[in-house]
């Protein structure tokens, strides 16, 4: 086993106080170093790049997350999706008329159409296209997390690599040759511009027409979009579920009602708290750095921003800090899911697609998670308690696998 590059392991000042590390996380002159192993895959992506660099790029695909796309993802997209996931779930009973399936491969398989979309590679054809795709996002998955992976790290990498080599051929080339050349009949007139679909692809095709065609950072790109839109939305409709089912056990005089959608986003936020979706977040100072505390750290020191401790830290979210608690209260500029979604110029692009719409809890558009927790307990969902769920062989909390029962489908 090789885990000697992983920040479990390199030597580095670790952060465990909310307010310091909101405070770094905000601060432009602490340089991103995550994702340092995975830069063959997902380097000089959004989530890599730092100054102006960064804040040009993310306007740009900004556009990928603004609130029309929103809505198409939601009806277009998502809606049918969930529909469609648990019919062909449901056609899988088995010999004792139970349906049961592995939920974070059923909740990937329904991002998954939104994350096709925001690239352009989808929609996809058929089930042999998701079935095969879905193969290939595992090993994304396990590439782009391996500084946290408890495998040996050439092996995952090795892995990831001929997924990509994969996922080229069968997806990505003819999406991007297209993009190419619509872009360039825009140019030249023979393409009206409200032809050009709203997608990933498109932008950096685009981008590649002012400043040369870079097909190596558009490959870059889209498997960080179908890592982020698959990986962090599996992981959190999981540890809601268990946290739920732990609480209504715990409470059964009084049971959390999630249709409610205030008391949804309560307990999502404490899930988001509680499950952030990578153990840390490491930055480095470009320079000599104070922080408003007075601890103090020197040009390219590596600073490990522990999100477990961070988003568990007393000081902020009480004495009951380790407990799931949906009516917690909240010291002064304290996030209600912590830094789960980082903070300053790296917070996600994605949060507007999982928590409740900035208009408000009444707003039509409450957020992806809400439809999708909600529809699978309408369908009766529940832990398999002859399969217990299983861990990923990494320091990430997350689930590989979490076998469910529908007992309404």
């Amino acid at each position: 086993m090789n885990i000697a590059a992983t920040p479990l392991t390199q030597k580095m000042t670790w952060i465990t106080d909310y307010m310091e590390a909101d405070e770094i996380l905000r601060t432009p002159s602490f340089l991103q170093a995550s994702k340092m192993e995975s830069k063959e895959l997902i380097g000089d992506t959004i989530i890599t790049l730092d100054g102006d660099a960064h804040t040009t790029y993310r306007r740009r695909l900004a556009r990928l997350v603004s609130r029309p796309a929103l809505a198409h993802y939601d009806v277009q997209i998502f809606e049918p999706a969930i529909r469609e996931t648990l019919e062909r779930t449901a056609k899988r009973r088995g010999a004792d008329r139970l349906v049961r399936t592995n939920l974070v491969d059923f909740v990937r398989s329904v991002f998954l159409r939104i994350g096709a979309d925001i690239i352009g590679i989808g929609p996809l054809a058929n089930e042999e296209d998701e079935q095969e795709l879905l193969r290939e996002l595992r090993l994304f998955i396990d590439g782009a997390t391996v500084e946290w992976s408890r495998r040996d790290h050439r092996e995952v990498l090795a892995e990831a690599q001929e997924a990509r080599e994969a996922f080229l051929k069968r997806f990505f080339d003819a999406a991007w040759a297209e993009r190419l050349r619509q872009v360039a009949d825009v140019a030249t007139g023979k393409l009206q511009e409200d032809k050009l679909r709203p997608d990933l692809l498109t932008i950096l095709a685009r981008n590649a027409q002012d400043n040369g065609p870079d097909r190596e950072q558009a490959i870059r790109e889209s498997i960080l979009f179908i890592v982020a839109s698959t990986l962090n939305n599996a992981g959190l409709v999981t540890n809601f579920v268990d946290e739920l089912s732990a609480w209504n056990v715990a409470h059964k005089d009084a049971p959390l009602n999630i249709e409610d959608k205030k008391v949804f986003q309560k307990a999502m936020d404490e899930t988001l708290r509680l499950h952030p979706p990578a153990p840390a977040l490491i930055r480095s100072p470009l320079a000599h750095a104070k922080l408003s505390s007075g601890r103090e750290f020197q040009p390219g020191e590596l600073v490990a921003l522990d999100l477990v401790k961070v988003n568990r830290d007393p000081k902020a979210f009480g004495r009951d800090a380790e407990s799931f608690n949906p009516g917690r209260t909240l010291a002064p500029m304290v996030r209600a899911y912590g830094l789960a979604f980082g903070a300053g110029a790296h917070f996600c692009l994605g949060q507007p697609m999982v928590t409740m719409s900035k208009g408000g809890l009444d707003q039509e558009s409450v957020g992806s998670q809400y439809k999708l927790i909600n529809a699978l307990y309408k369908a009766g969902i529940r832990q398999d308690p002859q399969h217990p769920p299983v861990l990923v062989n990494s320091a990430q909390d997350r689930y590989d696998d979490y076998p469910v029962i529908f007992d309404r489908l």
